[in-house]
C-alpha cells in the first residue's frame, strides 16, 4: 500500500503547498534512536522525504 493512500485513510491528507521537504541525513549505525527517527519522518504527513542519506560515524 502506498503512503498516500495509508495518509487518506487516516484522514491525513496535507496539502502540496502545505509539506516541508526534507532530506533526512542520520548516521543509522551509531545507535538504535537513528532507525525510529528515519521511520518518524516517512510516516509523519507534514513531511515530505525527498531523499535519505545515511552516513556512518566512527567513534
Amino acid at each position: 500500500m502506498k503512503r498516500s493512500h495509508l495518509q487518506e485513510a487516516m484522514q491525513l491528507r496535507i496539502p502540496k503547498e502545505k509539506q516541508i521537504r526534507v532530506i533526512v541525513d542520520s548516521d543509522v549505525r551509531n545507535k538504535a534512536d537513528d532507525p525510529f527517527a528515519i521511520a518518524h519522518f516517512l510516516l509523519t504527513p507534514v513531511f515530505d522525504v525527498r531523499g535519505i542519506i545515511a552516513a556512518h560515524h566512527e567513534s
